[in-house]
């Protein structure tokens, strides 16, 4: 509506120079009339001079008129052009402000000589300085930065972005002084204005308080710490029992193996018995092997391998019920990998084991892989089963954490540890009663990289 209003507003100005003109050399042609009949004495009365000018008097009158009509339209066009030019630079200059005053973080915009021109309010906030005291102040003044363990000073960023023309952030441990001498940790980065040629016009400052971010890093540190000394101790602990339980097994597993042997014809109880003897026996080895597992990890032995063809092998040696269906979209140019198969097959094994024991009921088991853009290839294995809720998917990887009524809870810990160290990556997503999904991201082989 506003732009037709314009529009007609340019019609009417238009059609007003046209009328404007057309007197303009209806009065034109009776002074020239007068000026060549009493001055120039070119015609002998008025009226001829006015009615019957020769033909070259009336070009030259025509063309004159007709000059002023165009430069007339011209010179209208030209002042709406610029009037509409001015009004788009305002309304930019608006949009910036308002753009710079909204923004979450702290803005602070300076001049070529590394004056503040601008503080929106939260800068105002964080600085303890408001943009009508700090207006043509040197930045170093307002925004004043120290390292936050040895409190020397840091060279400010304006500084640098008006010497290199670059954009550049804040080091590590960069502590804000407030004008009341508040010390606020924050990091930031400072870029050049330009303008459409490409010339600096100045440098803006956009920084934060991660006040709350350290503290909940810390919070993290504190609780990884704690969790490295838990399993440092569970380690120790599994690898001593694993070791005193070893021998007595032994002992269990010659004797049943030497009862089968001499006993004749036993009676199926009996039988039945020391079948049931060696299964347990059988049990508690893979128990003892998993926690020697998780409490001494071999390195990996690296080689090529490839990841479609170890599932394949995985697969084909894994007891699948009939109502649970297979579905493999496998990428068929994924690269190969360094690692070690004995490693990396169990922790598949056991997501696996896991989604086939989660659908009681039947479902589908998709085993996905994927080359990764930045390098590297994921292998996503997702269940329809019963899900997971929140609260335990945030214990999923916890040593000795379990929903199974039989089992240790070591199977993803140790999955884990043997991922991490093949320089991977292991995590899991979960909906209660729509399945689960683990996706396993490890790094290309160095060949391939090359």
């Amino acid at each position: 509506m506003k732009g037709k209003t314009t529009r007609l507003k340019e019609i009417i100005i238009s059609n007003i120079l046209i009328i404007l003109a057309l007197i303009f050399i209806f009065f034109f042609w009776i002074l020239e009339s007068l000026i060549d009949t009493y001055i120039f004495k070119l015609y002998n009365d008025f009226l001829s001079a006015l009615f019957t000018p020769d033909v070259n008097e009336v070009w030259l009158r025509f063309v004159i008129g007709l000059s002023f009509v165009v430069f007339s339209i011209s010179g209208q066009k030209i002042i709406n052009k610029q009037k509409v030019t001015a009004k788009k630079l305002k309304e930019s200059e608006e949009l910036y402000f308002t753009t710079l005053k909204s923004i979450g973080d702290a803005v602070i915009t300076t001049d070529l000589n590394s004056n503040v021109s601008f503080l929106n309010e939260v800068a105002e906030l964080l600085t303890g300085w408001t943009l009508r005291e700090s207006f043509g102040k040197p930045v170093s003044k307002i925004f004043k930065i120290v390292n936050e363990q040895t409190h020397k000073k840091l060279e400010n960023p304006v500084a640098r972005v008006l010497k290199e023309g670059i954009i550049v952030g804040l080091a590590n441990h960069s502590i804000l002084i407030t004008k009341d001498e508040k010390e606020i940790p924050i990091d930031d980065s400072g870029a050049p204005i330009k303008d459409d040629k490409g010339n600096i016009k100045g440098v803006v400052l956009i920084f934060r308080d991660i006040t709350e971010r350290k503290r909940s890093e810390q919070v993290y540190r504190e609780a990884q710490k704690i969790r490295q000394e838990r399993l440092i101790m569970l380690g120790q602990l599994a690898g001593g029992v694993g070791h005193e339980l070893r021998n007595p097994l032994g002992a269990i597993k010659n004797a049943a193996y030497f009862l089968k042997m001499a006993i004749e014809n036993p009676e199926l109880e009996i039988k039945e018995t020391l079948e049931v003897l060696e299964k347990e026996v059988h049990n508690s080895e893979i128990i003892i092997n998993s926690l020697l597992g998780f409490a001494r990890p071999k390195p990996p032995l690296f080689r090529k391998i490839e990841i479609n063809g170890i599932i394949d092998y995985m697969l084909s040696n894994i007891e699948i019920p009939n109502n649970i269906r297979v579905v493999k979209e496998f990428d068929e140019n994924l690269p190969t990998i360094l690692g070690d198969p004995d490693q990396i097959i169990p922790v598949f094994r056991n997501i696996i084991i896991n989604a086939i024991q989660a659908m009681v009921k039947g479902g589908n088991l998709v085993i996905k892989t994927t080359t990764l853009s930045i390098g590297g290839v994921s292998i996503s294995i997702t269940d329809s089963g019963v899900g997971i809720d929140k609260e335990n998917m945030n214990k999923l990887f916890e040593p000795l954490f379990t929903t199974k009524a039989k089992g240790i809870g070591l199977g993803l810990a140790i999955s884990k540890i043997l991922v991490e160290n093949h320089g991977g990556t292991i995590k899991a997503q979960s909906e209660v009663g729509k399945g689960c999904t683990f996706t396993i991201e490890l790094p290309i082989s160095k060949n391939e990289k090359d």
